[in-house]
């Protein structure tokens, strides 16, 4: 595998991480950092694991 490709993954692995993070644990954190709200609260736990889980794809 190439370098850069190699560290294009990890960065977007990273970047994935926080997103699922935020949403699991601090949801109001998350829809303030991507500016927009969820129609439903009961999903965050949802949209946070579906984002950890492609993030270690």
């Amino acid at each position: 595998m190439n370098k850069k490709l190699q560290v294009t993954l990890y960065v977007i692995a990273g970047y994935l991480t926080i997103i699922g993070a935020l949403f699991l644990f601090a949801p109001s954190a998350a829809e303030k950092m991507m500016s927009a709200s969820l129609p439903d609260a009961t999903l965050n736990m949802l949209y946070g694991q579906v984002v950890l889980t492609l993030a270690y794809l």
